[in-house]
């Protein structure tokens, strides 16, 4: 016969074993969806700008999550401009550019808010290589999905 004591603890240890299988269910579960990311990257910091890239290709389309669009706008437009193809990150030690080549190389998609190109003077033709003028549509087609997973940077 068993002490209560050692019932207890026995019964303690099996209560706290289901408890964290219940608590890490959810998360595994999540973990195999593969859904769309929006990122909205307004900031003109080279490294900031640099992972958003980064991250979009590392931590999503290198996982299967598609489609994955960068929308570029308010102070990171002029970053997307072809004349600044030699900014360089030096905690990546490649340009900015060049990570942005990798994000599309691998799937992804940069749209350019227009009315931000325009008020600074930015025609489509000085974006970058593969980067596109976005339009309402090509927003609209990945942000208000059903399951599309939305970031900042």
């Amino acid at each position: 016969m068993t002490s209560p004591r050692r019932w207890f603890f026995t019964f303690v240890l099996a209560l706290l074993v289901l408890g964290f299988n219940a608590m890490s269910a959810p998360i595994s579960a999540y973990a195999d969806e593969k859904r769309p990311l929006f990122i909205n990257l307004t900031n003109n910091d080279p490294w900031k700008v640099a992972m958003a890239a980064f991250f979009a290709t590392d931590f999503a389309l290198k996982q299967g999550h598609e489609p994955v669009v960068i929308f570029v706008n308010v102070q990171a437009t002029p970053i997307f401009h072809k004349s600044k193809s030699d900014l360089q990150v030096e905690q990546f030690g490649r340009t900015v550019h060049d990570l942005y080549r990798e994000f599309l190389a691998a799937g992804g998609k940069v749209l350019v808010c227009p009315v931000c190109m325009k008020s600074i003077g930015m025609k489509e033709s000085d974006l970058m290589q593969g980067a596109e003028k976005a339009t309402i549509s090509s927003v609209n087609d990945v942000l208000f999905r059903r399951d599309t997973k939305t970031l900042a940077w």
